[in-house]
This record gives C-alpha cells, sequence and structure tokens, in this order.
C-alpha cells in the first residue's frame, strides 16, 4: 500500500579512463569529502525601517485624526511577505531536506524470461533481486525521520530486459516507500526480451510509461510547476515511436529535473536489446530541445539550484560497452551551462549505469554523482541539501 502524509577493484583503472568534457577538471575534490561548498549568495528580507511617524497636518475636508503614510509600512508588508517565502534553511544555512538515489534494480535479471510467459507479461516472482529492492525500500523508510527525506529518485535500469512483469514488480516494491518516487527509464528499459522472444522495435519506453502512469499522475498532483514531456513522438534516428520520459518540478527553493538519454539503437552482434550509450536525441520531440527548453524557462543563473537525474553519466568515456555520451554531444552540454540566463543554474547530475561510485566535475564545474548498483547491496544514496547552498552526497545506507 503507497503511504504518503562498492566500489570494485577496477575502479581506480575505469576512472581514469574517464574523460571529462570540454577540458573540464577532475573530480578529486568531489570524492574527497562529497561536499559541495557555495557561497551564501541568499539574503534576509529588507531590514525593518525605524518608524518615522508624518507629522499631522490639517486637513481640508479630511476626517479627524487620519494619519497620512508614506508607503512604508505597505514596503514593510511586502517585504516580509517576501521574506516569508524563502525557507527558514536558506536564511540560517542548515540543512533543508534531503533526497535518495536508487539505481540500477535490474528486476528480472538471472531468468531467462521473469514472470509469464513472453514479454509483454505480468506477475514476476520473488526472488534474490526482489529481496534485495525490497531490503533497500525499507532502509530508506526508517530513514526518513533522521535524514529529512521528501523524495527518492530510481535513476534507470529498473528492470534487465524491459519485460512489463519486470516494470511492474519493481513498482509494486517502489509503492512501499513512505514518500514519492521519480521513476527514470535506463537502457535495460528500453527493448523487451526474453530468451526466446524480443519485441519489434524500442518499445520498452512505452511499457515504462503505461506502468507508471499512476505514478506520474500522482507527481504532477504533489509537486509545484510538474511538467512531462509530451509523448509519443516520431524518432527519425531510428524510425520508430519514441516515448521520451523527460520531467521536471520545483521543490521548495530547487528545481528537479529527469531525463531520458538512452539509445534506441540495437545492440550488435546479435544481442538483444538496445546497446549501452546514450544519445541527446536532438529533434523535434527529442530529448534535448525539450531539455534546453526547460532549462531556460526555470533556471535560476548562478543559483546551482537545479539537479538533474539520468541513468547514464553524461560523459565521454573510452571503456567501449560502457560508454556513454560522444564527444560532440558533451561538448554542446557543456555550451548549454555555459549559456546566457542558464550559467550557473544547474549544481550537478545523479546517474547510475556503471554499478560503482565516483564523483566527477565536468563542463562549468557542474557535478557527476555516480553510485553503486542497489541490486548488489541494496545500495541507497542519501543526498542533503543545505541552505547555505552545501550539497552532502557520500552518506550510502
Amino acid at each position: 500500500m503507497r503511504r504518503y502524509a562498492t566500489a570494485v577493484w577496477w575502479v581506480p583503472a575505469l576512472l581514469g579512463s574517464f574523460a571529462p568534457a570540454c577540458g573540464g577538471s577532475g573530480g578529486g575534490d568531489d570524492a574527497a569529502d562529497g561536499a559541495d561548498v557555495a557561497p551564501d549568495e541568499t539574503t534576509d528580507g529588507a531590514d525593518a525601517l525605524p518608524d518615522e511617524s508624518p507629522e499631522i497636518e490639517p486637513d481640508d475636508g479630511g476626517d479627524a485624526g487620519e494619519v497620512p503614510t508614506d508607503g512604508a509600512d505597505a514596503d514593510a508588508d511586502a517585504d516580509a511577505d517576501a521574506d516569508a517565502d524563502v525557507p527558514a534553511c536558506r536564511r540560517t544555512g542548515e540543512r533543508c531536506f534531503s533526497f535518495v538515489q536508487v539505481t540500477d534494480l535490474h528486476i528480472g535479471e538471472g531468468l531467462d524470461d521473469y514472470g509469464t510467459p513472453g514479454w509483454d507479461d505480468a506477475d514476476g516472482q520473488e526472488y534474490e533481486r526482489t529481496a534485495t529492492l525490497r531490503f533497500a525500500v525499507s532502509k530508506i523508510n526508517l530513514a526518513l525521520e533522521e535524514y529529512d527525506i521528501r523524495f527518492v529518485a530510481a535513476t534507470g535500469d529498473l528492470g534487465d530486459s524491459a519485460e512489463r512483469s519486470e516494470l511492474l514488480k519493481a513498482r509494486e516494491i517502489l509503492d512501499q516507500l513512505n514518500v514519492p518516487y521519480l521513476p527514470a527509464i535506463g537502457n535495460h528499459d528500453m527493448w523487451p526480451y526474453t530468451d526466446r522472444d524480443e519485441a519489434p522495435e524500442p518499445m520498452g519506453d512505452r511499457v515504462f510509461e503505461e506502468v507508471f502512469a499512476e505514478q506520474f499522475a500522482l507527481l504532477e498532483t504533489l509537486f509545484d510547476g510538474f511538467t512531462k514531456a509530451p509523448t509519443p513522438t516520431y524518432n527519425p534516428e531510428h524510425r520508430c515511436t519514441s516515448h521520451f520520459q523527460n520531467y521536471g518540478f520545483d521543490y521548495e527553493s530547487f528545481h528537479f529535473i529527469t531525463l531520458d538519454m538512452g539509445t534506441r539503437e540495437h545492440a550488435p552482434l546479435g544481442y538483444p536489446g538496445v546497446h549501452a550509450a546514450s544519445d541527446l536525441h536532438d529533434f523535434e520531440g527529442g530529448t534535448w530541445p525539450w531539455f534546453e527548453a526547460h532549462l531556460a524557462a526555470t533556471a535560476t543563473p548562478g543559483a546551482r539550484n537545479t539537479f538533474v537525474f539520468v541513468h547514464h553519466p553524461p560523459i565521454v568515456t573510452t571503456v567501449g560497452l560502457l560508454d556513454c555520451l560522444g564527444p560532440g554531444e558533451t561538448e554542446r552540454l557543456d555550451a548549454l551551462m555555459r549559456r546566457d540566463g542558464i550559467r550557473g543554474a544547474v549544481w550537478g547530475f545523479f546517474a547510475g549505469h556503471h554499478h560503482v561510485e565516483y564523483a566527477m566535475s565536468v563542463y562549468d564545474d557542474q557535478h557527476v554523482i555516480v553510485m553503486p548498483a542497489t541490486k548488489d547491496d541494496a545500495a541507497v544514496r542519501v543526498v542533503q541539501l543545505f541552505g547555505d547552498g552545501r550539497v552532502e552526497y557520500t552518506t550510502i545506507l
């Protein structure tokens, strides 16, 4: 019932192969302390004006005893109203709230055909992966009060082969969270298949949208300014219909965006599903034009108060099958982060996909924070946002 109110031995070698885009610096400082300290640029409301009541002058025809004003009281009231709209944490620098990230659940992994026969199925069984996710959900629910957790971002690969039964089981378990959750799509959610059958095209995004339709409708009622990209749209790169899972919303004085950058290109060499790379999808109705327009409409330049959830880290890698974006795509992302009216709005990106933990800085000093797969040790990342601009992200439950 829904209720609302490792790193491994090859991590150094893997990180050595990452190339921060467009001359961005490495993330040594990020990995060291896990906190980003920004200057406090938030100011209190105007100081209270002194009481300078004017002398009472005779007023021809006026009511006896009426005291004229010079607008000072009205200005003070306006300042008080504006100050009341600023969260208390912004005035004190204390923790505003926290959110949690889980990623790479891979429900269905290790089974030839999860649930009932075929990929468009139901009735997924309980086994090791579902037990691990249930444990992760329990850890989150127990930590809600300690960390003041407001929502959970599930950053992709909720299933393993995009079977409907996998996503239904992921939804069933995530529905046990006592806070809202944000479903993001990953490459393993993109093209449905079993050991005997494969969908004719990358229609996992449509299945994903159907399975989480009620959750998206709920998010729209819970979060201010919730906006989801319209679907479907024609995908000219792969000559198919795509349902890009892009959305954003405001929460308190922050903005959050979930992006769909998973490729729709089939895996090579006879492998099923899509391959592991990501894509900006730069065409009408695609992710890139939506992201550009959404940032332009919501960004507060210099505030560093926008956080992006995405399955693939938005960087260039040279690890072959773990490749993400290409150099030309990261150059465009770098230019967007530096664009007038947007520059300094985005703090960074929270991703999964690589199943290991690392942090780096790229572009215009945006952070890329990647966490281990939840499927392995029920890993749960707690991200704490502070009113003075700090972001603490090293806590893994």
